[in-house]
């Protein structure tokens, strides 16, 4: 029986694509690489809080920037839960205001806040959404599971969330396709690997299939990387948080 409402969109992939992709900003891989060796010296802290907890988010190439975050699942929201330690597996759940950090600290060297006065409206990020390219729940990862030559499920992929080359700034409401397209996901995973491949490791993922990659990437554009002049003083001002911040989530607990 012929379909009524035919899926078309196969034949306009290499389109949503290259609108996605110019409208898409990644870190600065001069950003990601700070990150990676800070987090080789924040490693040494957290093994003397919490070893499992080091072992999942700050593994070698991480570059994690809130170790011990993740984003809280529904049958989690009990109470008080949102920043507060999960008895379970003693991460900090989250909804997704961690990942914001970063790119309000690179820009304006001051914390991320929401609301209508906080640094999120401020800056103007407010006109964007925090997309992640790559799953960072256990369940969300059948695309990944697919395009890796080797995929190890039983690394958990929690410092995903907040991975500094993980998230990325999509205009508002053109975030879906990130999340659902193989196809999209797909030229997301390649660009990642072109940045950043040479400098972080993904927990369990090794070897994209290049072979799935179309042959129109090579006609994708995407908009100039960029560091403001401060990004280093900011980014040393984020780390001494986030040291801070993550030490005392942990510290006087029987863990």
């Amino acid at each position: 029986m012929e379909t009524f409402y035919k899926d078309n969109s196969s034949s306009y992939e290499e389109g949503i694509a290259k609108i996605l992709s110019q409208v898409s900003y990644f870190i600065h891989p001069n950003v990601i690489q700070r990150v990676v060796e800070k987090n080789i010296e924040f490693r040494k802290i957290l093994n003397e809080i919490n070893q499992e907890i080091s072992e999942t988010f700050l593994y070698d190439g991480s570059d994690c920037i809130f170790p011990g975050v993740r984003r809280v699942v529904n049958a989690e929201k009990k109470g008080k839960w949102k920043n507060a330690l999960n008895d379970a597996d003693k991460t900090i759940l989250n909804d997704n205001t961690y990942p914001r950090h970063l790119w309000v600290s690179l820009l304006t060297g001051k914390n991320y806040s929401g609301g209508n006065t906080g640094t999120w409206n401020k800056y103007n990020f407010n006109a964007f959404e925090v997309a992640h390219i790559f799953g960072h729940k256990t369940d969300e990862m059948n695309i990944e599971k697919k395009v890796f030559n080797s995929f190890d499920d039983q690394k958990k992929p929690y410092a995903l969330f907040t991975s500094a080359s993980n998230t990325i700034l999509i205009p508002n409401g053109l975030t879906k396709p990130t999340d659902k397209s193989q196809i999209i996901k797909l030229i997301f995973f390649k660009r990642h690997s072109e940045l950043y491949g040479n400098i972080v490791k993904l927990p369990g993922m090794n070897y994209l299939k290049d072979e799935l990659i179309p042959d129109w990437y090579r006609n994708i554009e995407w908009p100039e990387q960029k560091l403001n002049l401060n990004w280093e003083t900011n980014l040393e001002k984020l780390f001494d948080f986030r040291d801070k911040h993550i030490i005392s989530k942990y510290k006087n607990l029987n863990l």
